[in-house]
């Protein structure tokens, strides 16, 4: 019998990652390259052949200036890095040197500029699905059972922004690739802390530092790991050489892969240090601390308070908002599934180190995100974009929790909000 749902469980699995792909896959085709974007200049607009063809040229200009595509199109043309730091060129340019040779590549090909620059969407389309197969893995290293991967194999592969953010040509997906690797061999490292894992963490943080420096964040649980792994050794009077050794070389990597660009820039008098200041329009000063981190209306958006926010912009991507009571039912029952995962680490972050780990990240991140939304209080500085990692980590905490307290209530809960938002997600995307 248990041999029987093994298998059951493991087809589950796959047809889930198999179903997820193919949902991307519809998404990038049938979306455009400025149409769900975040910073690439002109958001929403469908272009026509015409349109795409003066993208090639007019990419430095109103209203592409220092936005993503810009920042792409230097690459292409061979300009290299910016020589001047406006808009989004303070990001470290991994991503768009990876798309700007896209671009080159696809000049060998006798197609139109539209096929051409759509073609820059398989970048963010391959980085979700190793996004998948890294997630997966993570649940391995966390040795759950095939049943218990099912609910956050579902949730990470159907959750509306993970699907946005496999067609998004600006960092986010890049960054959160690198991030979700780096918390798989950052619980590996916590299994075997070998030179070699260290090694392959350091690259991973450094690479995802080469994309954008927000996966600074990932250093907190590591450092964190590395004291207490070290303090273990040292109560069970274990060598720690091997340990000490392994800090120079990680912090040589990180140095180089992830603080050249800043210090190039440095040395040229430019300041890429820190962000860049969205437009003013975007200000969400004028209200109060309360109406932007206090209690809300859940079951209407609005783009000030940052609990409404980032659980609209988890579900619609802050973009596509039709006001209606089935999308104000799915965020309140989303918001209430985070809820219920916030429970579920606070209460099983100390069952193991695995959960302690999981714990220090999810605080991390959380930590990051209300720091931004403080010192810059912006709309789009609340959106859930900035928080794939630690929602992942929800979903983890869900299958561990409801492993635990076997609780059916809770089981009955969980799994039905769960239905509600993929149901409302495949929908969404395939409709």
């Amino acid at each position: 019998m248990e041999e029987k749902v093994l298998k059951n469980s493991k087809k589950i699995i796959i047809f889930i990652m198999i179903l997820a792909l193919l949902i991307r896959v519809l998404f990038v085709f049938g979306t455009q390259i400025l149409q769900l974007q975040y910073d690439v200049g002109n958001p929403g607009k469908i272009l026509n052949l015409e349109e795409y063809e003066l993208l090639y040229k007019d990419y430095d200009k109103e209203p592409y200036i220092g936005r993503h595509i810009n920042y792409i199109m230097l690459f292409y043309h061979g300009l290299g890095l910016p020589t001047e730091i406006i808009g989004q060129f303070y990001h470290p340019p991994l991503h768009h040197f990876i798309l700007g040779n896209i671009l080159k590549f696809m000049d060998n090909f006798d197609v139109g500029a539209d096929i051409k620059l759509e073609a820059m969407q398989i970048a963010p389309l391959i980085y979700s699905s190793v996004i998948l197969f890294a997630f997966y893995k993570i649940l391995n290293e966390l040795d759950l059972t095939d049943s218990q991967k099912i609910l956050p194999m579902l949730l990470v592969s159907f959750m509306p922004l993970n699907i946005f953010m496999a067609g998004s040509i600006n960092n986010d997906t890049l960054v959160l690739m690198f991030s979700v690797i780096s918390l798989l061999y950052i619980l590996k490292w916590h299994k075997e802390p070998t030179m070699k894992n260290a090694i392959w963490l350091s690259i991973w943080i450094g690479l995802g530092l080469t994309t954008k420096t927000s996966i600074l964040v990932m250093m907190i649980p590591t450092v964190v790991l590395f004291f207490k792994k070290l303090v273990k050794y040292v109560e069970e009077d274990k060598k720690v050489g091997s340990l000490l050794v392994q800090i120079p070389v990680f912090a040589i990597i990180i140095l180089t892969l992830g603080f050249w660009f800043q210090i190039r820039n440095l040395a040229l008098g430019l300041n890429s240090i820190g962000i860049i200041q969205p437009n003013e329009e975007l200000s969400v000063a004028n209200y109060s601390l309360w109406e932007r981190f206090g209690l809300t209306n859940i079951l209407s958006m609005n783009k000030y308070n940052i609990w409404n926010y980032i659980t609209y912009s988890s579900l619609n991507y802050g973009l596509i908002y039709n006001e209606s009571l089935i999308e104000g039912i799915v965020a309140f029952g989303s918001l209430i599934l985070m809820i219920i995962s916030i429970c579920y680490i606070v209460s099983n972050y100390k069952e193991n180190e695995e959960s302690f780990i999981l714990a220090i990240t999810y605080i991390a991140w959380w930590f990051g995100y209300l720091y931004l939304n403080l010192s810059m209080p912006y709309s789009c500085s609340m959106s859930a974009r900035y928080m794939a990692l630690p929602f992942m980590i929800g979903f983890i905490m869900l299958s561990k929790g409801l492993h635990k307290d076997k609780s059916k209530f809770m089981n009955c809960v969980v799994y039905g909000l769960s239905v509600l938002i993929i149901a409302f997600s495949i929908v969404l995307f395939m409709f």
